[in-house]
């Protein structure tokens, strides 16, 4: 279960979480005149739990919902070679990602992800980095029930094995 708060005014309706101590809030708001379905004079916050699964947006114009999972996170350099590189020949990393495109063209912008989830699936960091699941890694799995992502990134954003809730997009 995660613990969202449900923001409501005769102006607008808002869904909150919090993630990784970041208030990320959805808005959808409301026309002059149009009131909500149970009109609240002034602001109010009520906790509610949801599950933990697929949430949707009130705002129509977000495309995609998402939903919120604490995650195990490591990183890869792929241009050290090692474990970070399946075919590493003379000093260059010649391997591409899962995905078949070019690791070159996205550091900073892939993750490497269990293989549950769909490549083009969106992570974002309680930052607000944005990662897209573009690559596969032999540890990348659901270990005592955590998913391990690894961030293709030039340095490393936290302590290898971290736990962060992070939101996940389909």
């Amino acid at each position: 279960m995660s613990r969202w708060l449900v923001l409501s005014s005769s102006l607008a309706f808002s869904l909150g979480i919090v993630v990784g101590g970041f208030l990320v809030l959805i808005t959808s708001p409301v026309s002059v005149g149009q009131s909500l379905p149970t009109p609240i004079p002034t602001m109010a916050v009520h906790s509610v739990e949801l599950p933990s699964e697929q949430v949707e947006a009130p705002n129509p114009s977000i495309e995609r919902a998402g939903y919120v999972e604490t995650v195990r996170v490591s990183y890869y350099q792929p241009w050290l070679g090692g474990p970070n590189c399946s075919r590493f020949v003379g000093g260059q990393c010649i391997s591409r990602m899962a995905s078949g495109l070019p690791w070159q063209d996205y550091v900073g912008r892939a993750v490497a992800c269990p293989p549950e989830w769909s490549f083009g699936t969106l992570v974002i960091l309680p930052g607000g980095e944005q990662f897209e699941c573009l690559d596969r890694g032999g540890k990348i799995r659901y270990d005592r029930g955590y998913a391990w992502i690894d961030l293709l990134v030039t340095e490393a954003p936290v302590a290898f094995g971290t736990l962060l809730e992070v939101i996940i997009i389909p």
